[in-house]
C-alpha cells in the first residue's frame, strides 16, 4: 500500500516548484523540502509528478475527503500552471522522454548481459517505462516526435524477449491504476 500523505506531499511540493522548474534549464531538481532523513523525497520531475497523480487519482476509497479535496486542489493548480507554460512543459517532457528512454535502453543492456544481477531492480526500473508512457501520453501525437515510437517499439521489443508472464509486479493496491492492457511491461517477470 501506498503512503497516500507521503504522496500527497510530494506531489503538493513538485507544483509548487513548478513556475521555477519550467523556466529552469534542469530536468531533475531538488525539492524544496528534502523529505526525512530516512527516507528522502525523490527528484522533481513533470513525469514523476504525473505518475503520483495516476496513483493517487486512482487510490480513490483509500483517501480520506480531506486528502481527495487536495488532490483535486493540487490538480486543479498543476492543470492551470501547465496550461499557462505550454512550450516550456512540453519542452521539458520531450527531454525527460529522451533521458528515461536512454536510462531504459540502459537498464535493458544490464539485464541482457548479468540477468540473475539486475532481475531485482526490474519492479524499480519498470517506474521509468512507465514514465515514458505516462509523458507520451501528455504529448499526444501532434507533439511527440516520430522517433520516440520506433524506439520504444524497438526497446519492448527486445524487453519481450527477456521476460515471461508473471505477477504485477508492484503493490496489488495499484493494480487499477495500471491495467494489464495499458502497461503490460509490468505483468513480467524477467528470466533467470
Amino acid at each position: 500500500m501506498i503512503d497516500l500523505d507521503r504522496e500527497l506531499k510530494i506531489v503538493s511540493l513538485i507544483i509548487n516548484d513548478l513556475k521555477p522548474y519550467l523556466l529552469s534549464e534542469q530536468l531533475y531538481w531538488m525539492l524544496s523540502k528534502p523529505g526525512p532523513l530516512n527516507n528522502p523525497f525523490p527528484m522533481g520531475t513533470l513525469g514523476g509528478l504525473f505518475f503520483r497523480l495516476r496513483r493517487l487519482e486512482f487510490s480513490g476509497q483509500s483517501l480520506t475527503p480531506e486528502q481527495f479535496q487536495q488532490l483535486v486542489d493540487l490538480r486543479a493548480t498543476m492543470d492551470q500552471q501547465l496550461a499557462h507554460w505550454v512550450a516550456q512543459t512540453e519542452g521539458k517532457a520531450v527531454r525527460e522522454v529522451n533521458a528515461r528512454l536512454q536510462t531504459w535502453s540502459a537498464y535493458l543492456d544490464d539485464l541482457t548481459d548479468v540477468p540473475h544481477r539486475y532481475r531485482l531492480e526490474y519492479p524499480t526500473q519498470a517506474e521509468g517505462r512507465v514514465i515514458v508512457s505516462l509523458l507520451l501520453d501528455f504529448l499526444g501525437p501532434a507533439v511527440r516526435e516520430p522517433r520516440f515510437g520506433a524506439l520504444l517499439d524497438s526497446l519492448d521489443y527486445r524487453l519481450r524477449g527477456l521476460v515471461e508472464e508473471g505477477a504485477f509486479v508492484w503493490d496489488a493496491s495499484l493494480v487499477s491504476a495500471f491495467p494489464k492492457d495499458l502497461f503490460w511491461w509490468l505483468y513480467v517477470s524477467p528470466h533467470c
